[in-house]
């Protein structure tokens, strides 16, 4: 039997909050049946936190803005920080899919981070001029929120602007939802089995139609129908080599003309709805006989659960993946053959979408090559039409983080004269970590640079502080001697000093920390700084056994005509457990 009791327990501390918020509440305004549903989000120590006062004014704010509505109608309005302690975004609008995810997409796109999301859904009876008549029942059903934000420097005008555009937006595209699905329907005549299969697939809600145009060949360029969606708009071009339809570019007329019945790209515009990302685009040849004659575009996004399944339970990706293995040459069922179908089977989902077999197949070969011999490598994928650059980047797991990862993506960014768009990553247990970074690039100014040089500057970045040490002393002392000095001294370098350390400094401090192990006694050396004027000196100062007390090192200065400056202790423990401290001194001598 179930536990009634446990179910029908209700939080005493939250019923007396909710009870002196509803104490508090102005009298007669009816805003009682809104308190508890809207209050229900915030979580018990934070409700009990806030003053009963503060509760009621949020409820019969939020209360005011739904008292009068028309079915199809937005209400919405930003407060201003001074009522309540954060700006707040307040909507009352038609229940419908994907509202709550565009709208804090939208306020974190405009750096209007969202700091308390309440959205209650509700029934209710409103009279025919709109009024509010109940809360709880009722035919009609509505999102109300209640979104607290970031402040930011512009005014609340150009946030009621940004959301009742994105909200506007949803409408569109659930509204038409229906006609669109039409559409994909009719895509599938005259395609192959495997290409009908695709688009049932995408209609089995794996892809959230947004958008669709067709384009039906008219001379030189093209004639738009069927804009629905977000594409109702005529200003929305899909691609900006369709801005102008009377004068497509010749390879983008040939790819319509002569390509798969089927492909997948990106757009160049973001997504508004559901997600804040380039939305993907599925073109469907419309053949007259044996004549193409359009393309249909069918814009959306694919699900998430897209992203996580089996590439090979996708209909057309599974008869890719399969092409791709056979061009490969590897047996069947061999090693290679089974690493390279799970290669395959977690290559970036969009490169696996959009790339040509060809090109996944070179870089999956890479990927299989790494999995051999691990080491930073780059695998780049220009888009046909010049739009973007794919790069696929192996880093070495064990120093990536997200200063490398940002470092190399800007590099590979400003090497094709472009911006860092988006980055994804997949880290599992293997030695390397994978980068998929989206390059944006001008059409108009095509990148003209040495890959495989690229390719060395991006592995000579993922170089280790540990990695340039081993290589100086395996240069000087040779890689026996090399190898065990970096097992007893690897784990040793604090994270400031590889920060602030050259392989060459480290290699000279080792060779003190050596000697000050062998004698017992303090190894010291002094240094000129690069670019630093005559009087100043540095002193590196190591000791075994634990730092040296101040008051011993600065009477020595003294006597010396020394000043000292600033001092930077590092200190190392061995992998044997010995302690050896290094005094970084900055000097400056007397006149």
């Amino acid at each position: 039997m179930p536990d009634t009791q446990s179910t029908n327990l209700t939080d005493p501390v939250r019923e007396e909050a909710l009870r002196l918020a509803q104490a508090a509440l102005p009298p007669g305004l009816g805003a009682e049946a809104l308190l508890r549903p809207l209050l229900a989000g915030i979580p018990l120590d934070q409700l009990a936190g806030t003053a009963p006062e503060e509760l009621a004014a949020m409820t019969t704010s939020l209360f005011g803005l739904a008292a009068s509505r028309q079915p199809g109608q937005a209400l919405l309005r930003v407060l201003p920080a001074g009522r309540f302690p954060h700006p707040v975004l307040e909507i009352v609008t038609d229940d419908m899919p994907f509202l709550v995810d565009s709208v804090l997409a939208a306020l974190t796109r405009a750096s209007r981070p969202p700091r308390q999301v309440l959205h209650p859904v509700l029934p209710v009876t409103r009279r025919p001029d709109g009024a509010l008549a109940a809360i709880g029942v009722g035919p009609i059903c509505e999102s109300m929120m209640r979104i607290s934000f970031a402040a930011a420097d512009s005014g609340g005008a150009a946030t009621e602007a940004l959301i009742a555009a994105t909200l506007a937006d949803v409408r569109t595209a659930v509204t038409d939802f229906t006609p669109m699905l039409a559409e994909l329907r009719a895509a599938q005549a005259g395609l192959e089995p495997d290409e009908r299969a695709f688009l049932d697939w995408m209609a089995d809600e794996n892809f959230v139609l947004l958008g669709h145009r067709r384009l039906m060949l008219d001379g030189a360029g093209f004639r738009a129908e069927a804009s629905l969606g977000l594409l109702r708009d005529a200003k929305l071009p899909v691609f900006d080599a369709l801005r102008d339809l009377s004068a497509v570019p010749d390879a983008l007329r040939a790819g319509i003309t002569s390509g798969p019945n089927v492909t997948v790209a990106k757009a160049n515009m973001r997504s508004t709805v559901h997600r804040t990302q380039h939305a993907d685009v599925i073109a469907v040849r419309i053949m007259a006989g044996s004549a193409v004659v359009g393309v249909r575009l069918f814009l959306g996004l694919f699900a998430a659960a897209a992203y996580n399944r089996n590439p090979r339970s996708i209909p057309m990706l599974a008869a890719k993946v399969e092409r791709i293995l056979e061009a490969s040459g590897v047996a069947i069922e061999s090693h290679d053959w089974r690493a390279l179908r799970n290669i395959l089977d977690t290559w970036p989902r969009d490169e696996l979408f959009q790339a040509t077999s060809a090109e996944i197949l070179v870089g999956a070969r890479r990927a299989l090559d790494l999995a051999l011999l691990p080491r930073p490598a780059l695998v780049l994928r220009p888009d046909p039409f010049g739009r973007f650059v794919s790069a696929i980047v192996w880093l070495p797991r064990e120093n990536f983080d997200s200063s490398l990862r940002g470092r190399i993506g800007e590099v590979i960014a400003r090497a094709h004269g472009g911006r860092l768009s988006a980055f994804y990553i997949a880290l599992g247990d293997a030695p390397l970590a994978r980068v998929h970074y989206i390059i944006g690039t001008d059409p108009a100014k095509p990148a003209r640079m040495d890959a495989g040089a690229l390719e060395r500057l991006v592995a000579e970045m993922a170089r280790s502080f540990q990695d340039r040490v081993a290589d100086a002393l395996t240069q000087s002392r040779g890689e026996a001697a090399a190898a065990a000095t970096m097992a007893l001294w690897a784990p040793a370098f604090p994270p400031a000093y590889r920060e602030r350390t050259t392989a060459a400094e480290a290699l000279a401090d080792l060779a003190l920390a050596e000697q000050a192990l062998a004698t017992g006694r303090p190894a010291a050396a002094f240094l000129r700084p690069v670019g630093s004027g005559a009087q100043m000196l540095q002193l590196r100062l190591i000791h075994a056994g634990g730092a040296l007390p101040l008051a011993d090192t600065l009477p020595l200065f003294e006597s010396l005509d020394l000043r000292a400056i600033e001092e930077t202790p590092h200190h190392f423990t061995l992998a044997d457990g010995r302690v050896v401290a290094l005094h970084v001194f900055t000097l400056e001598a007397g006149t």
